[in-house]
């Protein structure tokens, strides 16, 4: 079956994020969409992944609401995490993200945000992280999967060798659809909200496995989950 044409906006996926729009976010997307459409419950299998990776050095790309890093620090009971790095192209996302982790740690977490393409050299001036999260993003990028999973090559050598690398995207067809995951998904990538029409369970697992020694995948609902550790042939200088 031939998929809905992507409207040409490739930056609708980043763009749609207003402050009006992030008000209603984690109801509709965090809530309703994952619960009945992607059948992914945020409470249970998101929220529980991202807090596995969380780290004394954290990178949070593409941020939403912030509330995945602001719910994983509120949670830390051991206050692992001191130093939070938020990453997205959309200063919207960033500045509530900010503001609701900081919310919620005070100053026990430093937090910093950058504003960037994540398929580009990232600005991070040889960095690394003890825990990496790619929480709904790929499925927002516009392009051919290969293209949109650059991503991955420019996190790699960020990541500690001891560090985790943790994400969630919705995938395309390949995925059974019921008739609100169909009908939101032909909206979006009309739209140009999404761009995942092609995107698939083969193809982002290779790609993770050709650049982490240790990898998991699998999937709930339509939406793949990953676990990356273990950077292959990563130099970085300084920490």
């Amino acid at each position: 079956m031939a998929s809905p044409a992507t409207a040409p906006d490739s930056k609708a996926g980043t763009s749609i994020y207003n402050p009006h729009v992030l008000n209603f976010y984690d109801a509709f997307v965090l809530g309703f969409s994952n619960d009945y459409a992607w059948k992914c419950p945020t409470e249970t299998v998101l929220l529980p992944l991202f807090q596995s990776a969380i780290g004394k050095r954290h990178l949070d790309v593409g941020v939403g609401t912030g509330y995945f890093p602001a719910t994983a620090v509120a949670r830390d009971v051991d206050k692992v995490c001191q130093e939070l790095t938020l990453l997205d192209l959309n200063p919207n996302t960033l500045q509530m993200a900010k503001q609701r982790v900081e919310s919620v740690a005070g100053s026990a977490v430093r937090v910093d945000t950058v504003t960037g393409d994540a398929t580009q050299a990232l600005p991070l001036e040889g960095r690394v992280f003890d825990g990496m999260s790619l929480f709904y993003l790929l499925h927002c990028m516009p392009g051919p999967t290969a293209s949109k999973l650059r991503v991955l090559d420019m996190l790699r050598p960020h990541l500690a060798p001891g560090g985790t690398l943790v994400g969630a995207t919705i995938l395309g067809e390949e995925a059974a659809m019921n008739p609100l995951a169909r009908l939101l998904m032909s909206l979006y990538n009309w739209k140009g909200i999404f761009g995942n029409w092609e995107d698939n369970k083969k193809e982002i697992d290779c790609k993770l496995r050709g650049l982490f020694a240790d990898v998991e995948t699998w999937v709930v609902g339509r939406v793949m989950l990953f676990r990356a550790r273990k950077p292959l042939d990563v130099v970085v200088a300084g920490n």
